[in-house]
C-alpha cells in the first residue's frame, strides 16, 4: 500500500521499439523514429546501406557529432546529463539522480550510448551505466552482453564494445576509440 513505480526511465525506449514494430506490421520497410536521444530504426536506409546515427558531443552545440554508428533494426539510445541540467552557484547538476543519495550522480562519463533491438532494455541500462561510472559500467556492459559506446568525462576516449566496433566511426579527431569486450 502507498507504493508506486515510475517507468518513465524506460518509456521512450519502449515506445520507440513499439512504434517501429507497429510500423513494420503496417508495411514500413525503412524508417527512423527519433524521440530525442532515443532512435529506433526500421530496416536499412532506402539505399540498402545501414542507417548512420550520430552521437552528440556532450559539450558542444546541438547536432555536433563526435561519432557515428551504422545500424539497422535496432534502437540507438544515449543518456547523459548535458541537456537536462541546472546551474547554480557555479556548479552544474544533471537530471540523473543517485539511487543512494537522491542527488545528481557524480560520474566520470560524459554520455552512454547503447545499441540494442529492445529499446526499453537499452534505455534502462543506458541510465544505469551512466550513473555507475566508467569502471562499473564497462564491467556491467560486458557481463550483460550490451553493445555500448561510453564517452569519457574529458571527451578524449570512446570505449566501444567489440561487437559494434566495426560500425562506429569517430568524427571528432581529438577522441580515440578503445575497444572493450
Amino acid at each position: 500500500a502507498g507504493q508506486s513505480i515510475d517507468l518513465g526511465a524506460i518509456a521512450k525506449g519502449w515506445i520507440g521499439t513499439a512504434l517501429a514494430r507497429d510500423m513494420q506490421r503496417a508495411g514500413a520497410r525503412h524508417g527512423i523514429i527519433d524521440l530525442g536521444g532515443n532512435v529506433s530504426l526500421i530496416g536499412s536506409s532506402p539505399s540498402g546501406e545501414p542507417w548512420r546515427v550520430g552521437i552528440q558531443r556532450p559539450d558542444a552545440e546541438r547536432n555536433t557529432v563526435m561519432a557515428v554508428v551504422q545500424a539497422e533494426n535496432v534502437s540507438v539510445i544515449t543518456s547523459g546529463a548535458y541537456e537536462r541540467k541546472i546551474e547554480a552557484d557555479g556548479r552544474t547538476y544533471g537530471h540523473i539522480l543517485s539511487a543512494v543519495t537522491g542527488e545528481p550522480v557524480g560520474t566520470d562519463l560524459a554520455s552512454v550510448t547503447i545499441v540494442n533491438p529492445d529499446g526499453a532494455r537499452a534505455d534502462g541500462w543506458c541510465t544505469a551505466l551512466f550513473a555507475m561510472g566508467s569502471e562499473k559500467a564497462l564491467e556491467s556492459a560486458a557481463r550483460e552482453g550490451l553493445s555500448v559506446i561510453l564517452a569519457s568525462g574529458d571527451l578524449k576516449t570512446l570505449w566501444v564494445s567489440r561487437a559494434i566496433a566495426d560500425r562506429v566511426t569517430v568524427q571528432d579527431k581529438s577522441m580515440k576509440i578503445e575497444i572493450v569486450p
